[in-house]
């Protein structure tokens, strides 16, 4: 995640992001889209196409993103589980499969809906 470059941003709602072995599409939100898009502004062009820097607008170390989601965790009094970028990822990832299978229960009782009138 640390290591997102701008041009990795350009599709519409989807981030590419580069794994171990593969690269692969994640879903974007408008408002996750509307922030992205105040964070660039505010923090300005660089000499380089690193999306996320450190306060001297160098890229930000891995380590770095893994203390700050700790530091979050903390800040959120979250106890009982593990607070990593791998549970910050398995969550989203959870909430986004829960979230379209709300829309396709929806979809299916209409057309239940539909031919059963």
């Amino acid at each position: 995640m640390s290591g997102i470059k701008r041009n990795q941003l350009r599709r519409k709602n989807t981030v590419a992001v580069s794994g171990y072995d593969a690269t692969k599409l994640a879903g974007e939100s408008k408002t996750l889209e509307r922030h992205r898009k105040e964070y660039i502004v505010i923090r300005g062009f660089l000499d380089h196409d690193f999306f996320f820097v450190n306060i001297d607008n160098t890229p930000m170390k891995v380590r770095t993103m893994q203390q700050n989601i700790q530091a979050h965790g903390i800040a959120a009094a979250i106890k009982g589980v593990r607070v990593s970028p791998h549970t910050f990822r398995h969550t989203g990832a959870k909430m986004y499969v829960m979230d379209l299978a709300v829309f396709y229960l929806a979809i299916l009782r209409f057309f239940v809906l539909v031919t059963t009138v």
